[in-house]
């Protein structure tokens, strides 16, 4: 059984009464303990997950439980291979959940030197241009605000670069004709 310190506190949380859970998340919780955590052949990435979590609390907001439990399982691997063990991720919250706040922290990070993967592009798609370029201009707007920051992105109105990894944070709209030739790392749809 592999364990994570911030995805065992959740589950304590819920299990001690002091977070409520509806049924999705009970479900949830049953299978990641039946069919994930009990799995031998995974491990998590904690020096990433930390890195993300540290990050999140100096440049945005410390995360909440639930927050640094969806962080966790990012950054969980097939030990075999080194591969993500999670390829798509379907977070629904409801309006003022800290969805949009989530979004912007991690892909903050996922373009920055702590992650370190060369090129790894980001883009948000939205229905709106307005939805889409929420998460984008949040970046940006902490960056301008924050010399350190600026040592290492560039951020105009429509993408954020970091300079050491060469990766771009960008926003889209829904429309097909925006995604020719697309070769991004993730692709965040802000709406379905």
């Amino acid at each position: 059984m592999i364990r994570q310190k911030y995805v065992d506190d959740y589950i304590r949380l819920f299990r001690s009464g002091k977070v409520k859970f509806n049924k999705e998340r009970e479900q949830l919780i049953e299978y990641l303990e039946r069919d994930v955590l009990s799995r031998d052949d995974l491990y998590f990435d904690d020096e990433m997950i930390e890195d993300c979590i540290r990050f999140a609390a100096k440049w945005y907001f410390p995360l909440q439980p639930f927050q640094k439990f969806l962080v966790a399982f990012v950054f969980l691997f097939f030990q075999e291979s080194d591969r993500v063990f999670y390829r798509k991720f379907l977070w629904m919250m409801g309006r003022g959940g800290g969805k949009n706040g989530l979004i912007t922290v991690i892909c903050h990070f996922l373009i920055s030197d702590l992650h370190g993967i060369m090129e790894y592009n980001i883009s948000v798609i939205a229905n709106s241009e307005e939805q889409a370029k929420t998460s984008v201009e949040e970046s940006a707007k902490t960056i301008k605000r924050e010399s350190m920051l600026q040592k290492h992105f560039k951020a105009t109105a429509t993408q954020v670069l970091a300079k050491g990894t060469d990766s771009i944070f960008k926003f889209r709209t829904s429309n097909g004709n925006t995604k020719d030739g697309l070769r991004d790392g993730a692709v965040v749809f802000d709406e379905i």
